[in-house]
């Protein structure tokens, strides 16, 4: 198993790890690259795993256990990431992404996205995995009594500056970032698109068998399915503004 390669898409919800987990199942030969997105508490088994690296190492080898034909593995998700940082700390989760695990190969990729587009998909859609019910989740990000009754926008804006003060964290690491905005923005030309899918696919070490213009369709698909997300008010972009403060500035978004 130690010749094929495990790479990761982490992003910090609404940053389209499940997009690209049907890109990678569609522009590539499925018998060669296994992509995965859903259902990791399932596949995620932490008991009886004492340091972070035995969960990540022994997690990836499952999911090459499961298809053992494929040469390359890819993790699109987000909760990944979190679930190694509640349960044994943020300096230990940034131990074992990326660069390898013992003897196994590992590539990363981060998503992020601009706090304001996080806030209003997160209004207009709510929360996935609700992360800050994790019994550590207070003990590891800070948080306080109540969290989870705050309204929408403000407990947006809070999600959006820890996960990405602990994801940008991995820069430090080697680990490039991505951003949403650079993909699905309206503004973005099929040119630049197709250059930063290129660079995407070769980062995470997958050779695609379809060309440009069907990963350009597939966005168009994307963008137009979104096109009546919500908005947020100027409240609303205050109070965002407010709570993630510096950290627009530290990673671009001022």
């Amino acid at each position: 198993m130690l010749h094929k390669q495990f790479s990761y898409l982490a992003g910090t919800g609404r940053t389209a790890t499940h997009w690209v987990k049907l890109l990678l199942d569609k522009a590539c030969d499925g018998s060669k690259v296994a992509a995965f997105h859903d259902n990791f508490p399932k596949r995620a088994k932490t008991a009886r795993r004492k340091t972070p690296a035995e969960f990540f190492t022994n997690y990836c080898l499952n999911l090459m256990l499961g298809q053992q034909g494929a040469q390359t593995y890819v993790e699109c998700n987000p909760a990944l990431l979190e679930h190694v940082a509640l349960t044994y700390g943020i300096k230990d989760a940034l131990s074992v992404i990326p660069g390898g695990l013992l003897s196994l190969p590992a590539r990363g990729v981060l998503l992020a996205r601009s706090p304001y587009a996080y806030a209003a998909s997160l209004k207009a859609r709510g929360w996935g995995w609700n992360w800050w019910n994790y019994p550590r989740a207070g003990a590891v990000y800070g948080l306080g009594n109540g969290y989870a009754k705050r309204p929408m926008v403000e407990q947006a804006a809070v999600a959006w500056r820890i996960k990405n003060e602990f994801y940008h964290s991995l820069t430090r690491l080697g680990v490039p970032v991505l951003r949403f905005e650079l993909l699905f923005d309206r503004r973005v030309s099929k040119e630049r698109f197709t250059e930063r899918i290129e660079g995407l696919f070769d980062t995470l070490g997958v050779t695609p068998i379809q060309g440009s213009a069907f990963w350009w369709r597939l966005r168009e698909q994307r963008v137009a399915g979104k096109a009546k997300g919500a908005t947020l008010s100027a409240a609303e972009k205050a109070t965002v503004k407010r709570i993630v403060g510096p950290a627009m500035e530290q990673f671009g978004y001022a």
